[in-house]
């Protein structure tokens, strides 16, 4: 969770993380410490809502994405056989919302769907407007700003129906999030306060203060109205004490330590470098204390403007370059072009113009691959305008000839009689198709049947091409590897590396690339395929298995929906549709 303290261009860069932290809060449960095997042991001798109650909190219980999505399944299977309704919000909610932070892939987006529809289809929206701020985010990161600003309008004419005070104050803070994204910053603090005049009318104890003040100080801080970031942090204090007070079980630890950096940020800029350090160290207190280590590139950003303001760069280096391992470590461009651009500045500022120059190539390096990929997201834009509006101008002029066209009645007969046959002719091909399609599923099964009598229960993709010059020490490997695959199911992690496996195994990388291609002829890549691809076969034909297309290729361990059902095609010479209509053929 970060926040940005220094100027409009970073701001608008690293925003978003914020915004997740502050839409998941009310979604968030704390007992994240139960013991997952527990629960799930003690829901098989449960029923009713004791047994949902149980399923709900082991989904809360893991911020591991992969289990998360696992457990929350289990939550939504029990909710639907028990059909229902506020339980399957919740668990579609809490699957989408264990995606919401990967940046990297369109899981979020492919969950968010039948959440969304669920929530229209059962006009139920308890959960939805604290969801869909998630949708909003991603399309603010994406910089869509057009459609995260639709959506946002869209939810708060949705709220405005539901005569819920909470709902529309969320919406209302919503459409202020685009604009604060989009350095609007009047329009922002015009919907913000719009937003918290409605949520002032809410009962005690209401977290939506601390979110609200919170985004005062920071539309001031960029705005440089330093005074107005200190008084909105003070009104921050206030509200986390009140809160506290009233509810001591919640915990307040991630809002107080960015209001401790607002303060350092604002009184830094003020002047007072003395107010300003005592909070920077209240702050890397706070952080020691409470564990809060993953919210230390903040406090990092924070001390790095202020050691560069009182001119001591040598600490300023020092933050800096943890500010840059940071980012470099897990793979975030999107402000590392900043930070390099600032470590050149302190080089420069020290005269020494070798490592300035240095910082600086690599700076342009940076912003040059971040803006080439930002002009292909909007020219992508645009060109999905431009053909939303050609189809339009298309199907406009189609209806003008429908309308002032008239046929002759022989014309319509011949027109008639060549759709027949057409039909005809199609259907006669989709027949032939079904068959050939029927036969290759049937070689498919009876190939599985083949491999699993030949194959020891250790092998995992295809070793009928296991060379005899292997050695020992690679087939040992190879069965642990195999060993692993089958019982901890790691390729179904989508991120899963060479290395991470390697590790597991205590070997390196080149011994388990080696062995790998020695034993099977195939890159670490196809090998994760080919295991990916099986279980997603599996899958398919298990039966009773209401699962999407979609869940079955993410659940598999694909990050691709496109990926998947080339793969899949090109393994089995069937697409996953396909594969699974025959199998449920079969079964019927």
């Amino acid at each position: 969770m970060f926040v940005t303290l220094r100027s409009n261009l970073t701001m608008k860069k690293t925003v978003l993380y914020i915004l997740f932290f502050l839409s998941c809060l009310s979604f968030q449960v704390h007992a994240q410490n139960a013991d997952s095997d527990s629960l799930l042991q003690a829901a098989k001798g449960q029923n009713g809502t004791e047994k949902l109650e149980t399923l709900k909190k082991l989904a809360y219980s893991s911020q591991n994405i992969t289990d998360g999505v696992r457990f929350a399944r289990l939550f939504l299977s029990e909710a639907q056989k028990q059909q229902h309704i506020e339980y399957q919000s919740l668990a579609l909610g809490k699957i989408a919302n264990h995606y919401s932070g990967q940046f990297e892939t369109d899981s979020f987006f492919i969950t968010f769907e039948p959440f969304e529809k669920f929530c229209f289809n059962q006009k139920y929206y308890k959960h939805y407007f604290i969801v869909v701020q998630g949708y909003i985010n991603r399309q603010i990161q994406r910089e869509n700003y057009a459609l995260a600003l639709q959506k946002a309008n869209e939810v708060y004419e949705l709220a405005k129906t539901s005569n819920n005070d909470e709902n529309t104050g969320i919406s209302l803070r919503n459409i202020a999030t685009v604009y604060k994204s989009m350095s609007k910053f009047d329009e922002a603090i015009d919907f913000q306060t719009r937003s918290l005049n409605i949520l002032r009318t809410m009962p005690k104890p209401n977290f939506h203060f601390t979110d609200a003040y919170l985004c005062f100080a920071e539309y001031y801080s960029n705005l440089k109205q330093n005074e107005m970031v200190v008084s909105y942090a003070d009104s921050m204090m206030i509200a986390i004490k009140e809160a506290q007070q009233i509810n001591p079980d919640r915990n307040y630890d991630q809002e107080h330590l960015i209001t401790l950096a607002f303060y350092t940020s604002a009184w830094s800029n003020l002047g007072k470098p003395d107010k300003a350090l005592n909070y920077l160290t209240q702050a890397e207190a706070l952080i020691a204390e409470k564990g809060l280590e993953h919210n230390q590139y903040l406090i990092d950003q924070v001390a790095f403007d202020y050691y560069n303001q009182i001119g001591n760069y040598a600490k300023a280096l020092e933050y800096n370059q943890r500010n840059i391992d940071f980012l470099v470590d897990n793979k975030m461009t999107l402000d590392l072009g900043l930070r390099l651009q600032q470590r050149a500045e302190l080089y420069s500022k020290k005269r020494n113009f070798e490592e300035a120059t240095h910082f600086y190539a690599r700076a342009i390096d940076v912003n040059d691959s971040i803006d080439k990929a930002r002009y292909a997201r909007q020219i992508n834009e645009l060109r999905t305008i431009y053909e939303v509006d050609k189809l339009k101008l298309e199907t406009e002029k189609t209806a003008l000839k429908l309308r002032s066209s008239r046929m002759a009645a022989g014309m319509l007969l011949a027109l008639a009689l060549l759709l027949v046959a057409f039909v005809l002719v199609v259907l006669n091909n989709q027949k032939k198709l079904k068959e050939k399609n029927r036969s290759l599923y049937h070689q498919i099964s009876e190939q599985k049947k083949l491999l699993e009598k030949s194959i020891p229960e250790t092998a995992a993709p295809d070793t009928t091409g296991l060379v005899e010059s292997v050695s020992i020490e690679n087939n040992e490997l190879m069965e642990s590897l195999n060993a692993l695959m089958r019982n901890k199911q790691a390729y179904t992690e989508a991120g899963i590396t060479r290395k991470a496996v390697a590790d597991m195994l205590n070997t390196n990388e080149t011994y388990l690339f080696e062995a790998i291609k020695k034993c099977y002829n195939l890159t670490w890549g196809e090998y994760l395929n080919v295991l990916r691809l099986d279980h997603a076969r599996d899958m398919l034909a298990t039966p009773n298995c209401d699962l999407t297309i979609e869940a079955v290729a993410i659940d598999s361990g694909f990050g691709s929906r496109n990926t998947f059902y080339r793969l899949f095609r090109e393994r089995f010479g069937l697409t996953p549709v396909e594969f699974r209509n025959f199998a449920c053929e079969k079964k019927g």
